[in-house]
């Protein structure tokens, strides 16, 4: 799937006021995926600061591994 076909595809599963969470432990692809959303307009990036939620398995092995979690919502 093309980005601009994921953006899209985002855009379409969205409710008016819903959001998008992205997690990952991987510091390129979360600031990759951030460039990539903010040329959105339709899209805006909310802090998310301490997010409250179990970590998964994965995020889990990625703090075992000394890897932050990046958190974005849109």
């Amino acid at each position: 799937m093309a980005n601009q076909d994921f953006i899209a595809f985002i855009h379409q599963k969205l409710k008016p006021g819903g959001y998008f969470h992205f997690a990952t432990d991987g510091e390129d692809y979360a600031l990759w995926v951030l460039r990539l959303m903010a040329n959105d307009l339709r899209l805006r990036r909310i802090d998310a600061f301490n997010i409250d939620r179990a970590p998964t398995k994965f995020a889990q092995t990625g703090i075992k591994a000394g890897r932050k979690i990046w958190d974005l919502v849109l």
